[in-house]
C-alpha cells in the first residue's frame, strides 16, 4: 500500500512530507481573507496486507484503547475498565 498527498483542487500528487500541508501551485494565490487553497488529502493506493491492522499506523499501542463498541451498535451503558477488568457504569437511562 502506498500513501501520497493529492491536492483537493488540481489533483496533483506529492510524496508524503510532514512539512507540506498545501499544494505549492494552488496555494500561491492564497489571500488572507479566503479559505485555504490546495488543501492536501492523503491518497492510498494498492492492496492492504491480509494482516493489516489500523493500530500499526498509530503512535499508541493497541493495549491502551478501551474495548468500546463503535459503528452501528446500540447505545451501551457500561465500559469495561481495561486496567482493572472491573465494570464501570457510564450512563443509566
Amino acid at each position: 500500500m502506498e500513501f501520497r498527498y493529492r491536492c483537493s483542487q488540481c489533483d496533483c500528487t506529492y510524496e508524503i512530507d510532514p512539512a507540506l500541508m498545501l499544494c505549492p501551485a494552488c496555494s500561491r494565490g492564497q489571500t488572507d481573507d479566503q479559505p485555504l487553497s490546495g488543501v492536501l488529502d492523503v491518497d492510498l493506493s494498492g492492496e492492504m496486507d491480509k494482516d493489516f491492522d489500523v493500530f500499526d499506523l498509530l503512535p499508541v499501542e493497541k493495549k491502551y484503547f478501551p474495548p468500546i463498541p463503535v459503528g452501528n451498535t446500540p447505545l451501551w451503558s457500561r465500559v469495561i475498565c481495561a486496567m482493572s477488568e472491573a465494570e464501570t457504569p457510564v450512563h443509566k437511562g
